[in-house]
């Protein structure tokens, strides 16, 4: 009696282990063909995971359309106006995400060419992508600080340039250039005088600083530009002064949040004769962008830089 006690409580077990499998099983499978008819944020088509992927943020004012473009660790930032006018300021590092991913995103916003395609500085991660920029797109007018450089990119973009005669416009402070109805593009920095490096004009401290408006609205795009830890020039000084260069609606990080990046609250510059503190900390700038590399640890932005924007 036992024995057989024992073999009918195991068969027992067996069957219990079964019918609960065979749920799950059935669970799984009503749950698969749940999820196939639900449709995911960004999965509607290939054009909207695209999207994600390509662009940091996206702010529209007044039908103008800012897109700050993902291009890893480097610059690329889109204004287009409701009436199809745009401009394309910097083009990250490589021609195969132009080619790729930023072509399809211009195009899907009804752009097929630009107004304008402004380069703030000659670094690889600025100029990479114009020669690619130019074959997507005719270009209406280059603009450019005309900074020295060796960067054979560069050198390239302007031999385009030359090539098919298309207007120039050096980019200095002072420059104002119109986009669509209702879109300004004022050229806060640099000026003629560049601040040096040793001897040599510097890169990242005379970039092109960009202040997009849009009726009421302002939008910074500040290219590389360095802070003021080490003394440079009075008129540079002038520039983090300017009231529009921290109470902008919305600031694309300098230089992607690097250290030395951007400015704290307050800063003090040294001069021959005395030394002078210029107030930042009513600095009212409501959002920043900032387009980084999750893989870097050397180029990438620094918490204490990120900090300054919170």
């Amino acid at each position: 009696m036992f024995v057989r006690r024992q073999s009918s409580g195991r068969t027992t077990c067996l069957i219990v282990a079964a019918i609960v499998i065979a749920t799950m099983i059935v669970a799984c499978v009503v749950l698969a063909l749940a999820l196939s008819f639900v449709s995911l944020p960004g999965s509607d088509s290939g054009e909207s995971a695209e999207s994600t992927a390509t662009v940091s943020d996206v702010q529209t004012y007044e039908e103008t359309t800012v897109s700050v473009l993902d291009v890893d660790q480097g610059q690329a930032v889109l204004v287009v106006t409701g009436d199809g006018s745009a401009a394309l300021i910097d083009a990250g590092r490589s021609q195969e995400r132009i080619r790729e991913e930023i072509e399809p995103y211009v195009r899907s916003l009804g752009v097929s060419s630009l107004d304008y395609l402004i380069l703030s500085h000659p670094d690889q991660d600025h100029v990479g992508g114009m020669p690619q920029v130019f074959e997507s797109f005719d270009v209406g007018t280059w603009v450019d600080p005309g900074i020295p450089t060796t960067n054979q990119t560069y050198e390239e973009s302007v031999e385009i340039v030359l090539e098919r005669n298309i207007p120039a416009i050096l980019a200095r402070k002072g420059e104002m250039l119109s986009l669509g109805p209702s879109t300004t593009l004022t050229l806060l920095w640099p000026e003629d005088d560049f601040i040096l490096d040793g001897s040599e004009p510097d890169s990242n401290e005379n970039s092109a600083v960009v202040l997009v408006t849009v009726g009421d609205i302002d939008i910074l795009i500040t290219g590389d530009l360095e802070d003021e830890e080490r003394p440079t020039s009075s008129s540079k000084w002038e520039l983090a002064s300017n009231p529009k260069f921290w109470s902008s609606d919305t600031m694309e990080v300098i230089h992607r949040a690097r250290r030395g990046s951007s400015m704290p609250s307050t800063r003090k510059q040294r001069s021959s004769r005395s030394e002078r503190t210029t107030p930042m900390a009513t600095r009212t700038t409501k959002s920043s962008s900032v387009s980084v590399s999750g893989t870097s640890t050397s180029t990438g932005p620094t918490l204490m830089a990120l900090l300054r924007f919170t």
